[in-house]
């Protein structure tokens, strides 16, 4: 296995963390339009986003205790609440975006900081090749 197989090591990251940005985006919009009559919150899908990744690869049931595929895989990537809990049917729940803002919030800065520990580390190995 080589160190320096960014490709294979870093883009899978790089993707994860696009999803963060777009989370964000998403929740974002939710919180700018708690007070918009009729708005529904929205947030991405990650089991659909799974999905897509799954066909991918080969998954193969070897134990009887394993999930089926299709309790796992989701239908859409980006999903919008139906719940409504206020007359005007805005569906916002200001406390529950701020939450899921933050623990996105949080799994990006680890991401970053685990790519850079990656990047850190594939610089000190080419600079000891030196």
């Amino acid at each position: 296995m080589d160190i320096l197989d960014l490709d294979r090591r870093v883009l899978p990251l790089q993707k994860e963390l696009d999803l963060r940005v777009t989370r964000n985006q998403l929740i974002s919009s939710n919180v700018a339009n708690v007070d918009t009559p009729g708005y529904k919150a929205r947030d991405l899908d990650f089991s659909r986003i799974l999905a897509g990744e799954a066909e991918k690869l080969s998954l193969r049931v070897t134990d009887d205790r394993h999930m089926p595929e299709s309790e796992v895989i989701g239908t859409t990537p980006v999903r919008q609440s139906t719940e409504t809990s206020r007359p005007d049917g805005n569906n916002v729940q200001i406390e529950e975006e701020m939450l899921k803002l933050t623990q996105n919030n949080i799994e990006y800065n680890a991401l970053v900081q685990f790519v850079s520990k990656y990047l850190s580390g594939v610089r000190r190995t080419i600079e000891s090749i030196k």
